[in-house]
């Protein structure tokens, strides 16, 4: 019951005034929770917690943000704990696309489509399907680990470490509004998420998940921080909380 992954929804009451956005670096902090169904292993209610460095920028033809994954915690209701590896987190592509910044009055609203998203295959050879099998047209070693597709740990009481070699496609769009205090939070549409299970270490858990997104329980927050701050130094201090000390 592996669940990834960078979509959101959320929070965010009407400020009662906002400020213009500002340009440049933002730690944004993601849960996304979802129902992950698995055969044999039965249903878990998953919540995936990631840590972003952001910069936001304005150019000629708009605003652009580019942002890259910087730590991942994934929390569930079973006695198994999922655990990214940091390579895995290493790998993850660098992401920039366009956002929507207007104003509404008194309030400004946030808007942005990164579009799909590949994890452990070339959707190019694919024509954007997600494989189901190790040895299908496609699949990429996603960490340079020598196993196929992105490779996922699973601890589980007794048995241990399993790898769980996973391929994923995932879409969804970031909705919110600038707080009063210069953060952004709202909420994200999930517009597909798909993931196969192409092995494991152990035969038993290499089984695909049905996942359903849960969007009461999803959220996001942009907070400004220094230009200085990168990735490490954001993820070093971090204590997995829904906020950047």
């Amino acid at each position: 019951m592996i669940v990834l992954w960078l979509t959101v929804l959320g929070l965010a009451a009407d400020p009662p005034s906002a400020s213009a956005p500002g340009e440049g670096a933002y730690a944004m902090v993601v849960d996304v929770a979802s129902r992950s169904k698995v055969p044999v292993a039965g249903t878990a209610e998953v919540t995936t917690r990631s840590l972003v460095r952001i910069d936001l920028v304005k150019g000629a033809s708009g605003w652009e943000q580019r942002q890259r994954v910087c730590a991942v915690e994934i929390v569930s209701d079973t006695r198994a704990e999922t655990v990214l590896p940091p390579a895995f987190v290493r790998a993850l592509p660098i992401q920039r696309y366009p956002v929507q910044l207007s104003q509404d009055g008194g309030s400004w609203s946030y808007y942005a489509d990164p579009g799909p998203n590949f994890v452990g295959f070339d959707p190019k050879v694919t024509g954007g399907s997600v494989p189901a099998k190790r040895d299908a047209p496609g699949v990429l070693d996603h960490e340079g680990d020598g196993y196929p597709g992105a490779t996922v740990l699973l601890d589980v009481p007794v048995l241990g470490d399993i790898r769980i070699y996973v391929a994923q496609k995932s879409w969804s769009r970031y909705r919110g509004q600038v707080q009063p205090d210069g953060a952004i939070a709202g909420q994200v549409e999930v517009v597909e998420t798909v993931q196969e299970t192409l092995g494991a270490s152990v035969s038993l858990f290499a089984a695909s998940p049905t996942i359903e997104p849960v969007p009461a329980r999803s959220r996001f927050r942009m907070e400004p921080v220094p230009a200085a701050e990168t990735c490490a130094t954001l993820a070093a201090r971090w204590q997995g909380g829904f906020s950047i000390d």
